[in-house]
């Protein structure tokens, strides 16, 4: 469930980032047409820099969440081995 939160925090600081990026073009001192101007132009770089779609982003991302369990008990399993061998190597020592 932790990893799950901390991927739901930066998602939230990203979407909470961009709205601050909009909201200050919006209100800055520039004419509304040329506002508008800039953000369309800066949305169509933003897009041709992504390189997969928002529907495609969230399946990794899903897809990620379902691997975590799995890759975090064979994190740990290997973690107990490491302290079993070292425990092993200290007591032959």
């Amino acid at each position: 469930m932790s990893v799950r939160r901390n991927l739901t925090f930066y998602a939230t600081a990203l979407v909470g980032t961009a709205l601050g990026t909009a909201a200050g073009l919006l209100l800055a001192p520039k004419s509304g047409e040329a506002t508008r101007k800039q953000i369309r132009r800066m949305a169509g770089e933003l897009s041709e820099q992504l390189p997969v779609t928002l529907s495609e982003l969230q399946l990794r991302g899903r897809q990620a969440l379902d691997r975590a369990p799995r890759r975090l008990t064979l994190g740990r399993r290997k973690g107990e081995k490491v302290i079993q061998l070292y425990r092993e190597n200290e007591r032959e020592s």
